[in-house]
């Protein structure tokens, strides 16, 4: 089941030196206002809370849901593979995606018009 992004609450957490939102709820794509990206963590085989890769989309061994202001750089152009502690998903700091896109000056896209 999928969770709107606005009823979630996300520990704050650094990544790639920017400030991000992570749940471990499947957060739906579309309840994310744009510029927002959305990803998704996957765990290890062998340890269901030692996070191991982040990547557009997982399917097996869902971990939870990352939010980023800016765009994750990629090595091989669609996901990264995480070392062991290389990011502390836990943090002590939990918040609202209300408050983060406020506290992180976000400017948010205008939702596109449907067409007619």
């Amino acid at each position: 089941m999928s969770t709107s992004a606005n009823l979630a609450l996300f520990n704050e957490i650094d990544i790639q030196g920017s400030s991000a939102l992570f749940s471990e709820l499947r957060i739906l794509r579309e309840s994310v206002p744009k510029p927002l990206c959305v990803y998704e963590v996957r765990h290890s085989d062998e340890d269901w809370t030692e996070p191991a890769q982040i990547t557009r989309g997982v399917l097996v061994n869902f971990l939870g849901t990352l939010i980023t202001a800016k765009p994750l750089r990629f090595p091989n152009g669609h996901s990264m593979y995480l070392e062991e502690g290389e990011v502390d998903f836990y943090s002590d700091k939990v918040t609202t995606l209300s408050q983060f896109i406020q506290e992180n000056n976000i400017r948010l896209r205008p939702p596109k018009a449907p067409e007619r």
